[in-house]
């Protein structure tokens, strides 16, 4: 992938599939990528928008295509996609399709460094986690049955059913995390499992003790302690 499109943020590609089907103005982009559940896979901030706009109109992949005015609201700018940026939609398109991209979700990063937690406070975070997954899978099923029921094809909510199936399946590994750390089949940090991994030279000194929740103060101890 050539740099400037390693660069290029994920609205550029909504920008440019909506330029592919038609010329729009900003203000018509962003409505329109809010009405079709854009927002939810990529992020747009504030003037970002109208950056990105600026950005591809530099890199010759848009152009202006004229203006329009809506009763009294201030002309607007209206852009199209050049033959140039067709091109590089669709190479852009393939490049993320077929190639798995290193990305670091924050979950495996809080999860790589579990061991630091009582073994009980994991659980319960672990626990939480599940339950929230389960609320939120449930209320995106239940909106993705509306919206399929006002007439919108499958194909155009696909990343809906991605997104199921990715949270069925981190719902399935936290629940099977638990169940190792409950039964033992997940060694938690002791004495023994130190001294093998000081010996193995992945700990240069042993850890501290584990990461626990503090008490709230009582207001007595609050005043007590001022």
């Amino acid at each position: 992938m050539p740099r400037a499109e390693k660069d290029r943020p994920l609205l550029a590609l909504a920008i440019m599939t909506l330029l592919a089907e038609s010329p729009r103005h900003p203000y018509e982009m962003r409505a329109t990528m809010r009405a079709r559940g854009h927002h939810r896979v990529i992020p747009s901030r504030g003037g970002s928008l109208y950056d990105t706009v600026a950005r591809l109109q530099d890199e010759g992949l848009i152009q202006t295509a004229g203006s329009s005015r809506s009763g009294n609201r201030p002309e607007r700018t209206v852009y199209q996609l050049t033959d140039r940026g067709r091109d590089e939609l669709r190479d852009w398109l393939f490049e993320l399709i077929a190639t798995p991209a290193q990305e670091f979700p924050r979950f495996a990063a809080a999860i790589s460094f579990l061991g630091v937690l009582q073994k009980k406070d994991a659980i319960r975070q672990l626990r939480a986690r599940e339950a929230a997954l389960e609320r939120a899978g449930a209320a995106e099923a239940t909106e993705h049955r509306a919206v399929l029921g006002q007439g919108i094809p499958p194909l155009f909510l696909i990343e809906a059913d991605y997104f199921a199936s990715q949270q069925k399946a981190e719902v399935s590994f936290v629940r099977r995390l638990v169940r190792d750390i409950e039964d033992g089949s997940l060694e938690w940090p002791n004495a023994a499992m130190i001294k093998r991994l000081m010996a193995a030279g992945f700990l240069d000194k042993p850890p501290g003790p584990p990461l626990k929740k503090r008490p709230k103060a009582t207001n007595g101890t609050a005043r007590g302690e001022e």
